[in-house]
């Protein structure tokens, strides 16, 4: 049974993400944007970087699917807290690799 504190956390990654991946209005007309916050994304084994798994370019975070039935069925805790949440990021690299980019280590 989660804690009201994890269920917090849950939905505030959710809400995070959902709120990153997409552009704000620079002005108070509503007619230009300023574009997503952009993710680094790094793998970490032991508490340091893994430089077994290759490296990413800065991303953007371009589709967000929250899935609250993964088991197919819909169940939620006394409290309204879904029992199961699984949720799937999808990211696209900002620069295009080339061969000296890969040939550094990207």
């Amino acid at each position: 049974f989660p804690s009201h504190d994890k269920a917090a956390n849950v939905i505030e990654i959710i809400n995070t993400f959902k709120y990153h991946m997409h552009p704000e209005f620079k002005d108070n007309g509503e007619f230009l944007y300023i574009y997503p916050s952009e993710f680094d994304i790094a793998y970490y084994t032991n508490g340091q970087e893994n430089d077994k798994i290759h490296r990413h370019t800065s991303c953007v975070l371009t589709e967000m699917n929250v899935n609250y039935t993964p088991n197919g069925q819909f169940n939620t805790f006394d409290n309204g807290m879904p029992t199961q949440i699984n949720i799937t990021l999808s990211f696209r690299e900002l620069s295009l690799l080339t061969k000296d980019k890969i040939k550094d280590g990207l």
